[in-house]
């Protein structure tokens, strides 16, 4: 299986995720590592499994819906995670990382029925914001 990886600089990076091919594999098939820097991610659709490693930095990841598996690592850094929509049960899996001074932040847009918050270790600090 061939596996599409897309590293980004180390530098503050601005990267959408438009859809992408469609793929019947239950591993991921595209990973995208933020590397270094304040990194915003965006992350329109999806039709493959598909995972985000954040890396260093306060990184901003926005999903605006998947149709598929997506695993969103925050890594280290304070990162804010804006869940806009999850269009299938259990396809959004969110690991916030280390957090940095401020902590890791989720904003969730709709339930998270529909996403799994992988607990962080002891020692990070993250906060859960319902939007009202």
């Amino acid at each position: 299986m061939t596996v599409l990886n897309i590293a980004l600089s180390q530098d503050a990076d601005i990267f959408a995720v438009v859809d992408t091919f469609a793929s019947a594999s239950i591993t991921p098939v595209i990973v995208v590592d933020g590397n270094g820097g304040d990194d915003v991610i965006t992350i329109l659709d999806t039709h493959a499994v598909m995972t985000v490693n954040a890396g260093d930095g306060n990184d901003s990841i926005y999903v605006f819906g998947n149709s598929s598996v997506l695993n969103l690592n925050g890594d280290d850094g304070d990162d804010t995670f804006y869940i806009f929509a999850s269009l299938h049960e259990n396809t959004s899996n969110v690991s916030p990382g280390d957090a940095g001074p401020v902590g890791n932040t989720i904003i969730p847009t709709e339930p998270m029925r529909r996403s799994t918050l992988t607990a962080a270790p002891a020692t990070t600090a993250c906060s859960f914001s319902q939007p009202s």
